[in-house]
């Protein structure tokens, strides 16, 4: 899970030399987003499992500059992550994890960490838009100063049915949890959550185009053939499979914010069944 290490210096928990590549105007998102927000505050000297790519949203005119700097980008499909269980024939299962192709694209540049999401590819199923630059906040790490996603835009694409695999899950409650003890669980259900379930619900509007794409595209033929229904239910899956989760891996995401340094066990226990409950109930207004 996360162990304490008083020694990490912020060069350790991401790669400096990419975030200075980048404009004031650049959003940071995911994995990296996060890891500059728990940096910026008490927990910069925990390590937690995350990508070493850096995750960023950014306008046209950045992507023009990066090209200058750094080469041809290259437009990629990103990847689709899926556990699998498999009988071992000794009464005990095993699992990997397999990955797959997806319609939804990044932009990548050569000899980079830098994964690029625009309005043009979105980021997977969530919609890039004004309102996302507009919402982004300013942190300091490193001695710079970058701009990290609003809260809800930042669990919205980390919990999303396409993207929330149980390590996503975990830090996205770091988010959560580090948001309701700064803030309140009122604004955190009003301000991040609320926004966040719209964010992803809006998003079944971005699958089902890429649907009607792909269908008789080949290179896909697993979400049709294999009934995926993180795709093809985006919005009954969502709501029908995450409240289940949460109270499923409860122990283990409370564990997992108390290693980091976030909350006590009973805050965090009776948040994850709350954020269950709000899942549940925006089910029924959607």
């Amino acid at each position: 899970m996360a162990t304490k290490d008083k020694n990490v210096r912020p060069e350790d928990l991401l790669d400096v030399s990419q975030l200075r590549l980048l404009s004031k105007d650049s959003v940071l998102v995911g994995g990296t987003a996060i890891t500059v927000m728990l940096g910026a505050d008490k927990t910069s000297h925990y390590r937690y499992p995350r990508s070493t790519d850096i995750d960023v949203i950014s306008q046209g005119a950045e992507v023009g500059r990066l090209k200058r700097q750094l080469g041809a980008p290259i437009v990629e499909n990103l990847t689709d992550h899926h556990m699998v269980r498999l009988a071992s024939g000794i009464g005990v299962d095993r699992e990997k994890v397999v990955e797959e192709k997806s319609p939804f694209t990044v932009i990548r540049f050569p000899n980079s960490r830098l994964d690029i999401f625009t309005t043009v590819t979105g980021l997977g199923p969530i919609k890039v838009n004004a309102r996302v630059f507009k919402s982004a906040v300013k942190y300091t790490f490193a001695g710079m100063e970058l701009k990290v996603a609003h809260p809800s835009y930042i669990i919205a694409t980390t919990i999303n049915p396409l993207v929330a695999t149980d390590n996503r899950i975990f830090r996205s409650f770091l988010v959560i949890s580090d948001y309701a003890l700064k803030n309140g669980n009122d604004a955190l259900f009003k301000d991040v959550m609320a926004p966040a379930v719209s964010y992803i619900i809006e998003g079944s509007d971005r699958v089902n185009k890429e649907l009607k794409k792909i269908r008789n595209d080949r290179r896909y033929s697993h979400i049709f053939k294999g009934k995926k229904r993180e795709y093809l239910e985006y919005d009954k899956y969502f709501f029908s499979s995450l409240p289940g989760r949460l109270e499923t891996e409860r122990r283990k995401i409370v564990s997992f914010a108390l290693a980091i340094g976030i909350g006590t066990k009973d805050q965090n226990t009776a948040l994850v069944g709350e954020l269950a409950n709000f899942i549940r109930k925006s089910a029924q207004v959607s």
